[in-house]
């Protein structure tokens, strides 16, 4: 009898020092390891006088159970120019790689110049910056700790094809920025659409 209690003695603390080594491992890869990239092609849509941006964010969970970010925070730049930023709350990021949609729409007259040109040519590079607030859990449970992601991903070229009210506002814009310049007016303004005519 005292063998066999011994025996399930010890049996219980390998298994607890067992569940306290993954739990461990779990927690340290639950820390580290963790990676954001574009998962999908960036769509640009012209909407008038607006842009919207739609993304699809790649974030990677290292750890071997479910998480939830308390928010993803994300700002989009073209052409390295900050464009706009968005908010998404209460995320849960399951055990390996979870597509998170992102969109902004931006007002097309207030763009930076240099994006002005750059969509105005049919081209741009498209990145996305910023933090995911993830909550770590005990025991896959209670919630113990929050640790702050960053999110940083590679420049992505994509073309833009613009519909004719767009390319009069990039028009206003791109004329805006040569005046602001040189101090001199564009040599021409960009016609009004359907007309022909500034």
């Amino acid at each position: 009898m005292g063998k066999a209690m011994s025996a399930l003695k010890a049996i219980f603390y390998l298994v607890v020092i067992a569940g306290i080594a993954f739990f461990i491992v779990d927690l340290y890869y639950t820390r580290s390891g963790w990676s954001t990239s574009l998962a999908e092609k960036p769509e640009i849509q012209p909407q008038g006088t607006n842009i919207r941006i739609n993304l699809v964010l790649d974030i990677y969970n290292p750890s071997h159970s479910e998480v939830r970010a308390k928010l993803v925070w994300y700002s989009i730049y073209l052409d390295n120019e900050y464009v706009g930023e968005g908010l998404k709350p209460y995320l849960d990021l399951k055990p390996g790689h979870n597509k998170v949609r992102l969109s902004v729409t931006i007002d097309t007259l207030r763009l930076p110049c240099a994006v002005a040109e750059a969509l105005s040519k049919g081209n741009v590079t498209v990145s996305v910056k910023g933090y995911a607030i993830i909550t770590l859990m005990l025991f896959g449970k209670v919630g113990y700790k929050d640790i702050t992601v960053p999110i940083n991903t590679q420049p992505y070229k994509e073309a833009v094809k613009l519909d004719p009210v767009t390319k009069r506002a990039l028009g206003i814009v791109t004329a805006m920025c040569e005046l602001a310049k040189t101090g001199k007016p564009a040599a021409q303004w960009p016609p009004i659409p359907g007309t022909g005519s500034p």
